[in-house]
């Protein structure tokens, strides 16, 4: 049973009565509030966050495109103090331009700041060391050395890492690395595995490769279907072999079309064009 308390009303007359507030609504109230304020000024910072790193972001790029293209030698200044600082996102910028350079110094620097980028676990860092590692512009240890040699060892861990964290241009090579072997018993699922990875990542060489594998039935289902859908899908991206892939379809009646001269020469005159402006290899 509430309680009540009385007052006397100086100026006379009857006393005053009012009822005691119970403080817990007002208490949860209170707390809601600030846990409403809580919420909305973490937000955001985060907002600002996000906006700070994007503009990072393209502050290194910049320097970068600077560095690597025009060879700035104050936009090369500007990535190293960044490096040397820390921020492994500069370290990872720098050592892609500097793998670019013919000089073998530059290289090996190249491999270091790569490697210490990519000991943090940058997707970006351990692409870069994989593919040059992959394609022969690395030495020992996945680095950056000039011996033009592949380090297959170095290109499946340093592949693997960065596919593993969601870098699809590393899921494509990976799904080469399967496809070949490279050092290992060729896995045909686990190829076509990772080309989807990087296929559905917007990858046009990997949605080849994918467009390949239904065709062929390599490591998935024959599926004629999905083969022209993903060969569909790279020709979108001016993939030059996967237009070329259908036309040659289309003038014998492959992959469950019909035979189309009409659409034979489209997309022969599409290849071509696409031959002058192909799609980036990731």
């Amino acid at each position: 049973m509430r309680s009540t308390s009385t007052v006397e009303w100086r100026g006379g007359g009857k006393p005053l009565a009012w009822r005691r507030l119970n403080p817990l609504p007002v208490i949860a109230t209170a707390a809601v509030l600030l846990a409403g304020a809580c919420v909305a000024g973490a937000a955001v910072w985060r907002h600002h966050a996000a906006q700070h790193d994007d503009a990072r972001r393209m502050q290194l790029t910049q320097w970068q495109t600077l560095a690597t293209a025009a060879a700035d030698p104050d936009a090369l200044a500007s990535l190293r103090a960044a490096a040397e600082r820390g921020e492994v996102a500069a370290q990872t910028a720098l050592g892609e331009t500097l793998l670019s350079r013919p000089n073998a110094s530059e290289r090996e620097q190249a491999r270091r700041w790569l490697q210490r980028a990519a000991a943090t676990g940058d997707a970006r860092a351990n692409f870069v060391l994989g593919k040059a590692a992959f394609l022969g512009d690395a030495g020992g240890d996945g680095g950056a050395a000039v011996n033009g040699k592949p380090d297959h060892q170095a290109a499946w861990r340093h592949l693997r890492a960065a596919a593993e964290a969601g870098h699809v241009g590393a899921a494509y090579y990976l799904g080469l690395l399967h496809r070949g072997g490279y050092g290992a018993q060729p896995n045909p699922a686990e190829a076509a595995r990772w080309f989807t990875v990087a296929a559905e990542g917007g990858v046009a060489q990997a949605m080849f490769m994918l467009a390949n594998a239904y065709r062929e039935g390599s490591g998935v289902a024959r599926d004629d279907d999905k083969a022209v859908a993903w060969y569909e899908a790279a020709a979108e991206r001016d993939h030059p072999e996967s237009i070329q892939a259908l036309a040659i379809a289309y003038r014998h009646g492959e992959l469950g079309l019909d035979p189309d001269e009409r659409n034979f020469r489209f997309h022969l005159v599409e290849t071509a064009h696409a031959l002058k402006h192909p799609a980036l290899k990731p």
